[in-house]
This record gives C-alpha cells, sequence and structure tokens, in this order.
C-alpha cells in the first residue's frame, strides 16, 4: 500500500509538471526523477527543518547503499554528497552525538572514497573539495584518518599550485606524525614541504627541509622515502650548479633502490647523471642515461614521466642541439601535465616550449608561450617558475628595439633566479 501511495505521488507530481523523470540515471534498474525546475527544488529543500533535511539524507544514503550492493565505489560521489549534507545539518541542528556519530563516520569515509575516485580521474578540483569537506566537518574526528586526508589535500593543492595551502595542511599532518614517532612520514613529509618551499623560492629552506628528512632516516633501513628524499635533494643542488653534490645525492637514491630491488623508483637520480654528464660534456652518458630516466619513469607515476621528459628535452635542446627531439619531449610533457592538471610542471615546459622558439625565430610562439608561463606562475605565486619566462621577455624587448625594458626583465630574472638556485637561468639572463 505504501509503494502505490508513493507511484500514485509521483504521477501526480509529474502530471503537474514539477518532477520529471530522469534519463541514464545513477541506479542501474531504478526510476529516477528530478525537478523540473530548480528554484521548486531549492524553495521545497527550504521548507523542510535542517533536522529532517539531515534524516532525510541519511534515509537516501543507506537507500543508495543497498541498492549498489558491490558496486558501491561507482556511487561513492552521490554517498559522499548525501552523507556529507546529513552530518552539516545534523550539526547545525544540533541532533544529539549519539544518533549523529555514525553519520560523521560514513561522511568521513564516503568523503575520502569520493576524493581518491576524483584524484585518480585527475578531477582535481573535485578531489579537492571532497578532502576539504572532511576535514572540516564539525566532529571528534579520528586524528590519523584527518592527517591521512590532509596529506592527500596538500598532494592535491600542490599539483593545482596552491602551493602555500599545501605547506599548511603537511605542516599540520606533520605535527600529528611526529607526535606518532613514526619516523618515515615525518621524513616524507618534511621533502613534500621542502618541494612547496621550492616552488616558492624559497631555496635555502627547502634544502633545510630535505636535510631534516634525510638525517631522520639515513642510518635506518633503506626505504622508498629516503630514496625520495635524495633524488629531490640531488635535482635542487643540480639547479643550483651543484654537480658534486648531485652526483653524490643522487648515487646515494641510485644504490638505496638497487638494494631494495626498487630500481623503477630511481629514474630522477638517473635524470641527475644525464643532465651532469650533459654539462661535463660526455654526450653519450648523458644520453644513455636520460633515456633511461623516462624508461623507468613510464612505469612510476606521470609526474616522475613529465619530469623525466622535461629534463631529456633540456638535453636535446642545449647539449646536442636536436631541437625537433626536444620539442617532442616537451609536448609529450606538457599535454600529459595539462591532462593531470600539474600547473607547476606546465610554467616550466611553457617556457621551455618558448626558447625553443627563439632559437627558430618564431616570435608569435615566443610571445604566446612566455605570457601563458608568466600567467600560470604570477597567478599561482609559483616564483620558482617565475625567472625563465621573465629571461623571455627580456628576449622579447631585446627584437623590439627596447634596451631599457629588455634589461630591466633580464635583471629580474637574474635577481629571482639567484634566489631560487636556478643556475642556467641566472645565466642565461646576464648573458641576455
Amino acid at each position: 500500500a505504501m509503494q502505490l501511495a508513493k507511484s500514485d505521488t509521483l504521477s501526480a507530481l509529474e502530471e503537474k509538471d514539477i518532477i520529471v523523470p530522469e534519463s541514464g540515471g545513477q541506479l542501474a534498474g531504478e526510476r529516477e526523477f528530478a525537478f523540473k525546475h530548480v528554484l521548486i527544488r531549492d524553495v521545497a529543500y527550504a521548507t523542510l527543518p535542517k533536522a529532517v533535511r539531515s534524516r532525510k539524507h541519511v534515509e537516501v544514503g543507506r537507500f543508495v547503499e543497498k541498492r549498489a550492493g558491490d558496486r558501491g565505489d561507482e556511487v561513492v560521489a552521490l554517498l559522499a554528497e548525501h552523507y556529507g549534507r546529513a552530518a552539516v545539518l545534523g550539526e547545525e541542528a544540533a541532533i544529539g552525538h549519539p544518533e549523529m556519530e555514525p553519520v560523521y563516520e560514513k561522511a568521513m569515509h564516503f568523503l575520502e572514497a569520493a576524493g581518491d575516485a576524483a584524484a585518480l580521474l585527475y578531477s582535481n578540483p573535485e578531489a579537492l573539495a571532497h578532502y576539504e569537506s572532511a576535514r572540516a566537518l564539525r566532529c571528534r574526528h579520528d586524528p590519523a584518518t584527518v592527517a591521512r586526508i590532509g596529506e592527500k589535500q596538500g598532494d592535491l593543492a600542490l599539483r593545482i599550485g596552491h602551493v602555500a595551502a599545501a605547506i599548511e595542511v603537511w605542516e599540520e599532518c606533520l605535527e600529528y606524525h611526529r607526535g606518532q614517532e613514526d619516523l618515515e612520514r615525518v621524513a616524507d613529509l618534511h621533502r613534500k614541504v621542502g618541494a612547496g618551499l621550492w616552488h616558492q623560492g624559497e631555496r635555502k629552506q627547502a634544502i633545510e627541509r630535505y636535510q631534516k628528512g634525510i638525517n631522520l632516516l639515513k642510518d635506518g633501513p633503506p626505504c622508498l622515502e629516503l630514496v625520495r628524499l635524495y633524488e629531490e635533494a640531488a635535482s635542487l643542488y643540480m639547479h643550483g650548479g651543484d654537480n658534486m653534490l648531485a652526483i653524490y645525492a643522487s648515487e646515494k637514491a641510485l644504490r638505496l633502490a638497487e638494494r631494495m630491488d626498487e630500481t623503477s623508483v630511481a629514474s630522477r637520480a638517473h635524470g641527475i647523471f644525464g643532465r651532469v654528464f650533459g654539462r661535463i660534456g660526455d654526450a653519450e652518458k648523458a644520453r644513455e642515461n636520460l633515456e633511461r630516466s623516462v624508461e623507468l619513469a613510464r612505469d612510476s607515476d606521470d609526474g616522475e614521466r613529465i619530469r623525466a621528459l622535461l629534463t631529456l628535452g633540456h638535453h636535446l635542446e642545449v647539449s646536442e642541439a636536436d631541437y625537433g627531439g626536444a620539442r617532442d619531449a616537451y609536448v609529450e610533457a606538457l599535454e600529459l601535465s595539462r591532462r593531470i592538471g600539474e600547473l607547476p610542471a606546465q610554467a616550466e615546459l611553457t617556457a621551455a616550449l618558448a626558447q625553443l622558439a627563439v632559437w627558430r625565430a618564431d616570435w608569435d610562439d615566443v610571445q604566446r608561450f612566455t605570457e601563458e608561463s608568466a600567467e600560470l606562475a604570477e597567478r599561482e605565486g609559483l616564483i620558482g617558475k617565475l625567472c625563465f619566462p621573465y629571461a623571455l621577455r627580456g628576449v622579447l624587448s631585446w627584437r623590439d628595439g627596447d634596451w631599457e625594458q629588455a634589461q630591466e626583465h633580464c635583471l629580474r630574472a637574474h635577481e629571482l633566479a639567484e634566489q631560487v638556485g636556478w643556475s642556467e637561468v641566472a645565466f642565461y639572463a646576464l648573458f641576455a
């Protein structure tokens, strides 16, 4: 009788043109309806007390869970929406904790799961919103869960160029893990904060963070966290022109990876070897290591693949004058960085393509790629990526005969490059 009454109610609403059937619903085998006009939906929703709304969202969440069964991972975003809203509305309506505790648990679980699912598809803003919503729930959080979600939130924030936000949340996570005496997590978070500081142009502070992480782990058993610390420190040294320290840190990373039988994680170490060999004129060993770096990176994550292609492209451009090969590497890396939403990489790669356009005197491309790089770096505060487009702006002003403007841009590029320790751009700015 109840089912019949519901069916009659839906039919009546449909006849009055208030609701309409939905095609391609989220639950297989279920009829779904939507309000024909958003305004009607919002007014109807607002007439319900918050406590009622909260409980209705819980009812819908339970219904969706039951109907989804083993396919729950396909509807995590829908479950996150309903349990998340139920949690917020329940808190605002001051519903008692005994009733709300299981709702909070469901909300945390599905908001994190929805964030993970969105992150896998590189839907970065959506994933970030889910993680932020989970951490914003005003309930008695499990500190370990909050730290885990926070670290993911920071990773995504860095990917889309929100460096300050990433550092802030990582610092919170670091404090939790320090209290738990979890040395590997503390060290890895020092690495992540160091990477963020480098993007902000704080080279000295970045090196200090890498060193703190290394000191925590270097006397313990080999671990991937230590490999990553040595690799990223090596990259920082290499950019600063300190080839000996770059080689030392890369050797450490490679030997550790070999001891762990995890050579696939040593992509960046091979990239550093390649760059240094290129600097000293050993083109054969340089290309061998750089191609090995790309090969390993293709079996790793997308971020490592982007870095390996960027490093290979730089060598082909600077050491071998293979501009076609360099462009292929840069374009592949740029397409991948755009697909996954990696903004810091996009800023560097568009500047690299602008420099290639300088060599072939394609000034329209120089202008276009330079401004794209500068706009990304300026908008997101990526000081570490801003020096190269400033140098290119100097080249453009020089070509236009505006010597004063050219000098201003080049001096600014040199100042920024010195600040972040990017020796090659510092030299280029002075040379230009």
